[in-house]
């Protein structure tokens, strides 16, 4: 049935759905409208969910987004990484590969592993600022494509976009591609051994 169809004041409706122990809605749902939907029942309600990256990173999103298939509503993948970080957490993995995160040094370097392998780029905004990173992560940062996907550069960009410094064992150091660690402004190793 339609979002139109399951809210409709027509004698009986509200009852069907309030005792109804699934519901399959047919059209896409915006998290305000499966809320208003959730509100009115109990069943388990399957739909399309369509919102923006901060709809859907919304703490009011996580019913919604849960075991429904969702789609971003404007095209806009640019986001946050506590907006990424909501999504991850959220299992959205298909949502996450196509963000584009934009936010500051403190934030981006702050952000998981995890998070920052699955997004598609990632761009400090505040430039000035030296982002102080790891191996893993400065490669998570600077091997990005900004293809739509989470693929990579054949080369790590580094210093090219961002000033950074690397933080990291001399195992990581040594290990790590020549270009993360040549466009890096200093190293700092943490095994002074």
């Amino acid at each position: 049935s339609s979002y139109d169809d399951l809210v409709s004041t027509n004698t009986g409706v509200s009852k069907f759905v309030s005792n109804a122990s699934n519901i399959n809605v047919t059209g896409a749902l915006t998290v305000a409208k499966f809320n208003t939907l959730d509100a009115a029942t109990s069943a388990v309600i399957s739909a399309t969910i369509s919102g923006t990256i901060a709809e859907l990173s919304a703490s009011n999103a996580t019913a919604a987004v849960t075991n429904n298939t969702v789609t971003i509503s404007d095209g806009k993948t640019t986001d946050t990484v506590a907006e990424a970080t909501s999504l991850l957490d959220r299992k959205l993995t298909s949502i996450v590969n196509q963000l584009d995160i934009s936010d500051t040094a403190a934030n981006i370097q702050n952000a998981s592993i995890e998070l920052l392998n699955s997004v598609d780029s990632i761009l400090h905004t505040d430039e000035s600022s030296v982002l102080n990173l790891n191996v893993a992560k400065a490669l998570a940062v600077f091997d990005k494509g900004n293809v739509g996907a989470i693929t990579n550069n054949a080369n790590p960009d580094g210093s090219a976009r961002s000033n950074y410094v690397l933080t990291d064992s001399a195992a990581n150091i040594i290990a790590a591609d020549n270009d993360v660690v040549s466009f890096a402004q200093s190293i700092t190793l943490t095994d002074t051994n």
